[in-house]
């Protein structure tokens, strides 16, 4: 039953009182919850009680990422399992546990309004007639205020309320499954109940958030929203678990959920030229994948990134002292700023590090005797400071500024993608688009092709459509690795940027690979196997994607030694010591030399080294494949020819990335 009104009129609409208990929840100073816990019968459950699917969609609204707080109303599981597979089941014990459910206040066109508006409608009569129970409430201590379309009254530990459902929307911020499989099957039953179906009374727990009813928020939340989101967050982490990227949404305990968020526009229908646009992100499914449709990034992914860039040891034991110690130090490394003192990365507060802080707090007699569930909240907002002074910046300058992603934000913009009717369209849950199909059908033949489809089409083809087009770019696991080879470059080693360069660099890099076609998933090489083969391609059939960490850790090792390759030849046509050609062979050798002339190459180029040396030996791994004549040999020789079949394979692939200078065709050695 859709839930639409007419908000023009400025008659009121009352329900029937709901009386139940009072009560409230002050376990912190300054914070007073107050609720009302009562039971109503299954008809006015399924009539009064909304999910957030009921309300009127609107493609007007802009979504906030921080009050996307409902997932979506899963309508198959509530059919098969809710519906069929539990309430029509005659064999089952039917109960379900409290619902929650807050009192919302609407504006003039229906949506939901940051804050009551006092000025509403004017308080209806207590007793009502035809209600004998509510006489209780008519005496005279009997508290009774009115707040935005809500009466409220308290007698005792007794509660009464009721409200305007023109002003206010009571809708269902836990348990709203539930509250539509009943919906469900009560519209299975053609909406009528046997004598013994009426008797049945739903518990449902209403919060009042009103400052009238008692209600302090100590200062943290700015609106009813927050609030409602904050219960649905921390209600649903101890039931069924939200799904990842809703986690990410919701979570604002975890490090890196808030850092990911650091990274996107607060809203759909927004653009920020630094930031990536909400309304091109995958956020409304767990699916890391942006490779399909019109996805710049997803959440989850972008999560991943974050979570590469941090590099934080991880906590399995919260009670594990030598863990949480070394969690702590991986939190000063990544996000810590100078200590006035010596000069010590450190994340701190007020002057007082983490580490002592957790010595504290946490610690006694070199034994945990709390949990570091996760970063006390004056830490938690330092280290998204840090986060935001060493890692954003080189994020988002290849998140939005590599050239695939420049030119997929370029199509966005000039399309009116990302502030227009797309970016509205998208945004709406799945029963909103439901809604909104049919009558957009009527307005305009053929709309979802033309003002839709074609656009994930052009999307499409920036990204590559077809096997021989596929582009790394938008491939998870090379732009895992890709930021990896930033982080590297413009975190760790930051200090030595004359040599290897910076974030600005790395992009400019990747950018020429781009340019010269190097970044196609299928590019070709000289000879049977293709660029990418062995690397992160399977050998056989059309090359297919090997998605695991030893293929990520493989890209990372190639485009590192790809990059400080270009970067060398770089760095010397500067100092004027360039010769006239570079043999990649011999650059090579440079890379796993321990001196070379005056220098000391691993000390230059951090890694260089072991880059060389796990190609080298992923190589030799596939070296029969490569030269099937292999089998012949034996011992010694058999070893050397696979060293010599590696080498050449190695030096072939980095020849075809030297985009800085013109390899020469010598002899490696």
């Amino acid at each position: 039953m859709d839930f639409e009104l007419d908000f023009q009129e400025s008659s009121v609409a009352f329900n029937s009182p709901v009386f139940g208990f009072f009560g409230s929840y002050t376990l912190t100073a300054g914070v007073v919850v107050p609720y009302v816990s009562c039971t109503l019968d299954l008809e006015r459950v399924v009539k009064e009680i909304k999910t957030y699917d009921q309300l009127p969609p609107n493609l007007q609204t802009t979504w906030s990422l921080s009050e996307l707080y409902q997932r979506e109303i899963d309508y198959d599981r509530i059919e098969k399992e809710l519906v069929n597979g539990y309430l029509k089941d005659p064999h089952k014990i039917k109960f379900f546990n409290a619902i929650t459910v807050v009192l919302f206040p609407r504006d003039k066109e229906g949506r939901i309004a940051a804050s009551y508006d006092d000025t509403v409608v004017a308080e209806p009569k207590i007793p009502v007639d035809g209600e004998p129970f509510d006489k209780n409430f008519e005496s005279a201590d009997t508290v009774r205020k009115m707040f935005g379309g809500v009466q409220y009254a308290k007698r005792g530990v007794f509660a009464r309320l009721r409200w305007d459902e023109r002003s206010v929307v009571a809708v269902a911020v836990d348990g709203q499954h539930r509250v539509c499989a009943l919906r469900k099957w009560y519209e299975h039953l053609n909406n009528t109940l046997t004598d013994e179906q009426k008797k049945t009374r739903i518990p449902i727990i209403f919060l009042v958030l009103h400052r009238a009813a008692g209600f302090q928020s100590g200062g943290s939340f700015e609106s009813i929203r927050q609030i409602a989101r904050e219960v649905f967050t921390d209600l649903n982490k101890n039931a069924k678990k939200v799904d990842d990227a809703r986690e990410i949404i919701l979570d604002d305990k975890s490090l890196e959920a808030l850092c990911a968020r650091r990274l996107v526009t607060e809203a759909t229908s927004q653009d920020d030229p630094k930031l990536l646009p909400l309304s091109l992100v995958r956020w409304q499914e767990p699916n890391p994948r942006f490779d399909q449709g019109y996805y710049l990034n997803s959440l989850v992914h972008l999560r991943q990134i974050v979570q590469i860039a941090l590099s934080l040891a991880q906590v399995s034991d919260p009670m594990d002292k030598e863990q949480c110690d070394k969690y702590i130090v991986s939190l000063d490394v990544a996000v810590g700023s100078p200590t006035p003192s010596n000069g010590d990365q450190k994340l701190t507060h007020d002057g007082v590090a983490l580490e002592a802080y957790y010595s504290q707090n946490y610690v006694s007699d070199e034994v945990a005797v709390r949990p570091l569930l996760h970063l006390p909240a004056s830490y938690l907002e330092a280290a998204v400071k840090g986060f935001e002074t060493y890692h954003k910046d080189y994020l988002l300058s290849f998140l939005v500024g590599f050239k695939p992603y420049k030119e997929l934000l370029s199509y966005a913009r000039s399309n009116g993608l990302i502030e227009g009717f797309f970016s509205q369209w998208n945004s709406q849950p799945t029963d909103h688009k439901r809604q909104l199909r049919g009558r957009l059908e009527q307005e305009e033949e053929h709309w979802e092709r033309n003002r839709i489809n074609v656009h994930v089409e052009s999307i499409m083809g920036i990204k590559g459509k077809g096997p021989q087009s596929e582009h790394w770019g938008f491939k998870n696991i090379f732009q895992k690795a890709c930021v990896r080879l930033l982080r590297t470059v413009a975190f760790t080693h930051a200090k030595s940027s004359e040599t290897v360069g910076t974030a600005s660099d790395v992009v400019n890099f990747l950018d020429n690979l781009y340019d010269r076609d190097l970044l196609r998933v299928r590019r070709d090489l000289a000879g049977p196997y293709k660029l990418w083969t062995f690397i992160a391609l399977h050998a056989s059939g059309e090359g297919r994607i090997k998605v695991s960490v030893k293929t990520e850790n493989a890209l990372y090792n190639v485009l590192l030694l790809a990059y400080y390759m270009n970067r060398k030849a770089h760095v010397d046509a500067l100092k004027g010591v360039a010769p006239e050609g570079y043999d990649v062979g011999r650059m090579m050798t440079y890379f796993r030399s321990e001196r070379s002339n005056d220098e000391v190459p691993i000390k230059l180029w951090p890694a260089c080294r072991d880059a060389h040396n796990h190609l080298i030996s992923l190589f030799e791994q596939h070296a029969n494949v490569i030269q099937p004549d292999l089998d012949g040999l034996e011992g010694p020789a058999r070893a050397k020819k696979k060293e010599t079949i590696a080498r050449d394979r190695l030096v072939a692939v980095m020849r075809a990335l030297a985009v800085t200078f013109e390899p020469t065709q010598t002899n490696g050695d």
